[in-house]
């Protein structure tokens, strides 16, 4: 049984470049402000290597992710979906992903018991959208 291969780190990249690690990280996602000589030996060395950034660590890394969480009692209910609709468009024009679930209740057993635990403790958040609805009176 063959073993799995390694998959190539900045590290890599830089070593195979002769530059350092932040030199590819900025060769990467900014290239503007990297030589193009420089910029052309990390392309060379992330094709050869078959570099892939990992997203994950970047937004680790950051300490941002570029998403929002809307959490709504109804997805059914057609008041919700304009909001959504239009948290989504502001969205899409600044690059931020939407990901939205729908929290209703099933029973009041399910209101003492949450559904998911966490086992991490919880981190803060990069900013909150919290509204309060009420729906108007017929």
């Amino acid at each position: 049984m063959k073993p799995p291969e390694k998959k190539a780190t900045i590290a890599d990249v830089a070593r195979m470049a002769g530059v350092s690690t932040a030199t590819v990280s900025r060769s990467l996602s900014a290239p503007g402000i990297v030589s193009a000589e420089t910029r052309a030996r990390v392309t060379a060395a992330v094709s050869q290597t078959g570099y892939i950034a990992n997203s994950a660590a970047q937004t680790l890394r950051r300490r941002r992710a570029d998403a929002v969480v809307v959490a709504v009692p109804d997805l059914g209910n057609t008041f919700f979906s304009e909001i959504i609709s239009g948290i989504e468009t502001l969205a899409r024009e600044r690059g931020v992903a939407v990901l939205v679930s729908d929290v209703r209740l099933k029973s009041k057993k399910d209101a003492a018991t949450p559904t998911q635990k966490r086992s991490e403790p919880v981190r803060q958040d990069q900013g909150r959208l919290r509204c309060a609805f009420q729906t108007p009176a017929l």
